[in-house]
């Protein structure tokens, strides 16, 4: 089974990508299915990173979300603006280990443009 999965650095070596790079798209949700294994670790699936096509170069447009547990805020979040809310919800919920229980909402641009 863990033939399936790469490490960040095997990902990254098979991507001639860095590290760094490797561990973004994961936490930015772009490799479907790694998984987060400890403070900087990802469990990579191997046929998800063959799959994968990689953002065009420079960052993708973000958007800033609320990240709530009932009414209160308990972070806030940076994700890909194509994102929709359950998109970004099961990402923090799969990749960051949040409970199910929490909910996000979006944060309005500064210039109004939500």
């Amino acid at each position: 089974m863990l033939d399936d999965f790469l490490t960040v650095s095997e990902a990254a070596r098979r991507r001639a990508v860095t590290d760094r790079t490797i561990r973004r798209w994961c936490a930015d949700g772009w490799i479907t299915g790694a998984r987060r294994v400890g403070e900087r670790a990802w469990l990579i699936p191997r046929a998800e990173l063959d799959a994968f096509e990689p953002p065009a170069p420079g960052r993708p447009p973000l958007h800033a979300w609320y990240v709530l547990d009932g009414a209160r805020v308990v972070d806030t979040v940076q994700r890909e603006r194509t994102m929709t809310a359950e998109d970004v919800r099961r990402s923090l919920i799969d990749h960051d280990g949040m409970p199910e229980s929490i909910t996000v909402q979006r944060v309005d641009d500064a210039d109004g443009d939500a």
